[in-house]
């Protein structure tokens, strides 16, 4: 489980996507509240070799989200790992 709150370090800061593509620009008028992020993840061993991983997360956005048009979104990801 955990929680990550998110702030623009300074108004001119912008929310950028992993790329390095703007995704909202940074504007002085804009609060520096991005949103919080609640997270869960559960992983099962089943083999020596073999595990298996299911994490959630939802993200709550703050208001430089809002006054961007933006809203919360969740994220669920699932995997498996093979050890040789």
């Amino acid at each position: 489980m955990g929680v990550d709150f998110f702030w623009r370090e300074n108004r001119n800061d912008g929310i950028y996507n992993p790329g390095g593509g703007i995704v909202y620009r940074g504007n002085p008028n804009f609060s520096k509240w991005v949103g919080t992020d609640i997270s869960a993840t559960l992983t099962w061993q089943a083999t020596r070799n073999l595990a298996f991983g299911a994490s959630y997360s939802h993200f709550f956005a703050g208001k430089f989200i809002a006054q961007n048009d933006g809203e919360d979104m969740d994220f669920c990801a699932v995997w498996a790992t093979y050890r040789f």
